[in-house]
């Protein structure tokens, strides 16, 4: 995605950067200010976005998907453990009075 013949953004930096609680901030402070708060386009392309190197927001997008698949198998793996607790924990005290 190119916003001019000099910058360079990847599609993903982008999203990143608009999903940001910070940015959805700016955004409704920018906006009309209405119940629906609409942004005109032109509003919307005076928003500035620092774009680095390619590389170096390439490393952005890999670093949050990275830390997006992480804390997803935490949820997983806490999630196993909660279903195996009780049962282990019965186990235990079976074996302790046996």
């Amino acid at each position: 995605m190119k916003a001019e013949s000099e910058y360079e953004a990847l599609a993903e930096y982008i999203m990143l950067w608009f999903s940001r609680s910070v940015s959805d901030r700016y955004g409704w402070f920018i906006s009309d200010s209405s119940i629906r708060a609409s942004l005109e386009l032109a509003r919307f392309y005076e928003i500035e976005i620092p774009l680095p190197s390619l590389e170096k927001q390439q490393a952005v997008v890999n670093f949050y998907n990275a830390r997006h698949l992480i804390m997803k198998n935490i949820t997983t793996v806490g999630n196993m453990l909660k279903e195996l607790c009780p049962i282990l924990i019965k186990g235990s005290l079976e074996e302790a009075s046996a």
